[in-house]
């Protein structure tokens, strides 16, 4: 019996050419991940955007209705830039009704084999995935799309692609951070923490790559501050009450091999996860 997946995308209109590249790549990275096959899963590729970004979309992507909000109505910016909220795009995605879905960045191209390894991992039992991409240099941008997949690059400790369930998709708490700006992989993959009974996390698997080497973008730093601020005073809070560090990455590690992982990654926190081990430890 397939099982269907929706796979939620947020294109965007740009003047840069290399954010242009950038979307041109992950639209024919999926076109080929559909054509080298989707297991058991009946793959519908989506997007929801701005009324104002028309670019055409390819052919296999179906266009949801379009986001009315954004981070600027939750406060002052400068400079004004109108990033759409994870929970917005997410909430077009979950009205399809879908059996699990994913979300990726836009700058995350996938491997051919992608949605065969998802379907793999779903038939396995996981109800939740993370995938952290690999880095490869900017100046294979003109290449081929298929030059790149022959590249091992190089790992990437930030999370930028989620596949959960519906179960979990109707318990996201998200609050009001933005796509394009730091913490959005943190709440993500800290709701899979919280909601998930099975959780893969593949940090070193070539299933999904990145242009460029950098580790972190460059900070705009309000919108930096807004997506902190959420996750600590809304997001986490919320979320605590269902943690479990076990189900963390690297949770069931050797404590001093967990800790060292622990401090090494920015997208997790030692002394969040530290706390919940010591609450583990004395309930």
């Amino acid at each position: 019996m397939s099982l269907s997946l929706i796979h939620i995308l947020n294109p965007f209109d740009s003047q840069s050419t290399d954010q242009q590249r950038i979307q041109e790549v992950t639209f024919q990275s999926i076109a080929n991940a559909l054509t080298h096959g989707t297991g058991h899963l009946k793959v519908r590729v989506c997007a929801t955007r701005y009324s104002e970004d028309v670019s055409p979309l390819p052919k296999y992507m179906t266009e949801l209705p379009n986001l009315s909000r954004s981070v600027l109505d939750f406060g002052d910016f400068n400079p004004k830039r109108r990033y759409p909220l994870i929970a917005d795009i997410l909430a077009e995605a979950v009205k399809l009704n879908g059996d699990y879905y994913i979300y990726t960045n836009m700058d995350i191209a996938l491997q051919p084999s992608f949605y065969d390894f998802v379907s793999e991992q779903i038939r396995k039992g996981n109800d939740a995935v993370i995938i952290n991409r690999r880095r490869i240099p900017w100046g294979y941008a003109n290449k081929e799309v298929s030059e790149m997949y022959l590249l091992k690059g190089k790992k990437h400790p930030g999370f930028d692609c989620f596949v959960f369930s519906k179960a979990i998709a109707e318990q996201l708490i998200l609050g009001h951070i933005c796509v394009g700006i730091p913490f959005i992989g943190v709440a993500l993959a800290h709701n899979l923490f919280a909601f998930a009974n099975r959780l893969a996390f593949y940090d070193h698997a070539r299933l999904t790559f990145h242009l460029g080497m950098e580790v972190m973008p460059p900070r705009q730093p309000d919108y930096y501050w807004h997506n902190r601020r959420e996750f600590f005073n809304n997001v986490k809070p919320a979320l605590w009450p269902h943690f479990d560090v076990s189900s963390f990455p690297y949770g069931r590690d050797w404590l001093p091999i967990r800790l060292v992982r622990w401090g090494l990654n920015p997208s997790l926190f030692i002394w969040m996860n530290t706390k919940l081990l010591l609450r583990k430890i004395l309930l």
